[in-house]
């Protein structure tokens, strides 16, 4: 069944089955396994799931949640209309029970139930504040090994990762499973890190957590509240592990970055002053002391953070060095002065930034939103990618994106702008940006942006 609303019925999922249900548009996909499906039938799920992606051309980003019945998250509640949970309160005190007929005891509406309503945990991704008991494995090989807690928040992206979290919402015990997968990561352990998770839901709980793929710097919201508070720190590649350490660069430039939970995303950077972004703050590691330097639009968050990621790696105290302020002998750490993005975004501006993929891939040419937040490898290079930054909007060329696209783009920002419900002014500039020549300006509404990455 295909549709643009929540056609779904809660009655339609049967407990012996297991069932694939999708949001192409979020590029979402969700495993339902029912209490009475075999064994078989729950272990296939994971790769009838990877095949879906690759079948509907979706994102490799695209992130696959799995839950057992009676374990169903908000958002994928959502998916249908009227869910009703099993002995979920409703009204004045009517309890609804699944498939049976109950002697129901009227009692006071439970205030507490509105901290669990499913339209605010969907809207953000939210479950709950994080505050529940966090455990994280690095996959090594075929197996997995226990991270130190004093390494929680950590990640290389050569490695991926297991993260399991435990938390009481409505006084019983759930469970999610992050399984995070890095950039650099070789296809063996990509590849075991699903099978891990699978295994891990089964010893950890039975095999009733929620599951979540989640790639490199496409972390969820939720996944950055786990780690006490701390900025989640991306290391460039290598890996953590015991006897496999790739040893860390002398100088080193971390790019920090909050979202709206106020947690900070800290990730590892060329250091070359290219790097820099006037929107955010940084920190610059070197063998003897280390910077922590704060664009005209960085937050007092980001400033903060940087302090608390140097005492994390070990660094020195960071000496304060604010953009403008700069002196020579900073910029000769990282490669010499020269162009970055240096247009801070307004204090006061409340538009975000939004990026749309434009593709005749199925025929027709069409417009669609990348939902969530999004990174470098959102830039499809075989289609054009159109970002509006409200006081300008760029249409990105891939490589090998068709003329048709190329073409109709450009009338689409156009129609985008004279369509635009605010009342957009119609003399707003539209840039044409091509794969690999991306000006500074464009580069900083992507963290952590990787100037090699189309360079072969």
């Amino acid at each position: 069944m295909i549709s643009d609303k929540s056609p779904f019925s809660q009655s339609m999922l049967d407990a012996g089955n297991v069932y694939i249900i999708s949001n192409v548009d979020a590029e979402q996909i969700f495993v339902w396994k029912g209490k009475a499906a075999s064994v078989d039938e729950k272990k296939e799920s994971m790769k009838i799931a990877s095949d879906f992606i690759k079948k509907e051309g979706l994102s490799r980003h695209a992130k696959i949640t799995v839950m057992s019945q009676f374990s169903e998250t908000a958002l994928f509640k959502m998916m249908f209309d009227n869910w009703v949970s099993l002995n979920a309160q409703q009204g004045l005190g009517e309890v609804w029970s699944i498939n049976k007929i109950a002697k129901v005891a009227k009692v006071d509406f439970d205030a507490s139930t509105l901290h669990t309503r499913p339209d605010l945990a969907a809207k953000h991704q939210l479950p709950d504040n994080g505050s529940g008991t966090v455990k994280i494995w690095r996959v090594e090989g075929s197996d997995k090994a226990l991270v130190p807690r004093s390494e929680y928040g950590q990640f290389y992206g050569g490695d991926c990762y297991i993260i399991f979290y435990s938390y009481q919402p409505r006084g019983r015990q759930e469970h999610i499973i992050y399984y995070w997968i890095g950039s650099k990561a070789t296809a063996d352990e990509v590849a075991a890190v699903a099978i891990l998770t699978i295994g891990t839901d089964e010893e950890e709980c039975g095999g009733q957590a929620t599951q979540v793929r989640v790639t490199q710097n496409k972390e969820p919201p939720h996944m950055m509240l786990l780690f006490g508070g701390k900025p989640m720190i991306i290391h460039a590649g290598g890996t953590s592990r015991i006897g496999g350490q790739t040893a860390a660069a002398s100088t080193r430039l971390f790019h920090v970055r909050s979202g709206f939970t106020e947690r900070c995303r800290a990730i590892e950077v060329e250091a070359v002053c290219s790097s820099l972004n006037s929107n955010d703050a940084f920190l610059l590691v070197t063998p003897n002391e280390s910077y922590a330097w704060a664009g005209l639009g960085a937050s007092e968050t980001e400033k903060r953070e940087c302090k608390e990621l140097a005492q994390t790696l070990g660094a020195p105290a960071p000496e304060d060095v604010d953009e403008g302020s700069e002196t020579n002998a900073f910029f000769d750490l990282i490669g010499g002065k020269m162009t970055y993005c240096n247009q801070p975004r307004m204090e006061n501006e409340t538009v975000s930034p939004r990026l749309f993929e434009c593709s005749d891939a199925s025929g027709n040419f069409v417009i669609e939103p990348v939902v969530g937040e999004w990174c470098q490898d959102d830039l499809n290079t075989d289609n054009v990618m159109m970002l509006d930054a409200w006081s300008a909007v760029y249409l990105w060329i891939g490589r090998e994106s068709s003329p048709n696209e190329q073409s109709r783009s450009q009338q689409a920002a156009e129609d985008y702008l004279n369509s635009d419900p605010s009342s957009r002014d119609n003399s707003t500039p539209i840039y044409k940006v091509q794969q690999g020549s991306e000006p500074m300006s464009f580069k900083g509404f992507f963290q952590g942006w990787d100037h090699h990455l189309w360079a072969n």
